[in-house]
């Protein structure tokens, strides 16, 4: 903080970027460096300029997203950073707070930004994004706060992505919010259809699952799971310690995917013959 503070007081420029389009902005969103944002935003002869993109088109509040920092997130959004703003990958910052998990800055997005949960996108969805990763109560905020469960994009529901993916979790959730399990991607395939092109034992698994759901026609075989409203605030932080375990862990892989995001066919998973 001195050093910065001591570098703008000899007039260091605040938008200067390195070879990669990083911003010192970018670099202290991501780090998390609440003090050091603001610092860039209000002192010295320049001001960082919040909707600045790196050349992955992320802007500051990309990087604070995806890494849960709701501290930076929560001043960015005071500065009026454009939260609409998607990067190379046609994500938003609610879109990577989804991705991995970060459950205060998804609800801290979507409170700010309700139009965010729109479903105007082929490509991809908070909701089927969660889903995928198997975020349990990232995709419970979304399903409350009103996204709707039958948003399709190019992949299907997010019924197809958690099911491919293997969270029986979120299938669950799903179907009692009201999902179709016989809802259809665009090559007209249901859930039940996908899963059979890779068997596997959690794949064997959401099958009975959803016939059982599709026979009976009610919730009455899902688990109990509690609303997010009615989570005490040691079982939320408990909640965000499960959801912030997935993810980017160093300041260079903001990128990478989660660790538990495999789709049920890949090779590593185990193959068998499996009849539905």
């Amino acid at each position: 903080r001195d050093i910065v503070l001591k570098l703008l007081q000899y007039e260091a420029s605040t938008n200067v970027a390195d070879n990669k389009g990083y911003f010192p902005i970018h670099l202290a969103a991501w780090k998390g460096d609440v003090d050091i944002v603001k610092i860039l935003i209000h002192h010295g002869p320049s001001h960082s300029r919040v909707n600045e993109q790196n050349n992955e088109n992320e802007t500051a509040l990309h990087c604070a997203a995806q890494y849960g920092h709701s501290e930076v997130v929560a001043v960015l959004l005071e500065e009026l950073t454009d939260p609409t703003i998607r990067n190379n990958k046609l994500e938003t910052p609610l879109d990577l707070a989804a991705l991995y998990g970060r459950l205060q800055v998804v609800k801290m997005i979507i409170s700010a930004y309700p139009n965010l949960m729109s479903c105007n996108t082929r490509k991809h969805t908070p909701l089927h994004l969660a889903a995928r990763n198997g975020h349990k109560a990232v995709v419970q905020v979304l399903l409350e706060a009103g996204m709707d469960v039958s948003c399709q994009t190019e992949k299907g529901s997010a019924l197809h992505e958690a099911a491919l993916f293997g969270k029986v979790d979120v299938v669950r959730i799903l179907l009692e919010t009201g999902i179709d399990a016989n809802i259809k991607d665009s090559l007209g395939r249901t859930v039940l259809d996908i899963l059979k092109e890779h068997p596997s034992q959690q794949s064997l698994q959401i099958a009975t699952l959803l016939q059982e759901y599709i026979k009976t026609g009610n919730a009455t075989i899902l688990e109990e799971r509690p609303s997010s409203a009615n989570l005490s605030p040691g079982e939320e932080e408990e909640e965000d310690v499960r959801e912030n375990s997935c993810g980017p862990a160093g300041l260079w892989e903001a990128l990478t995917p989660c660790n538990g995001c495999r789709n049920l066919g890949f090779p590593i998973l185990a193959q068998k013959t499996v009849t539905f």
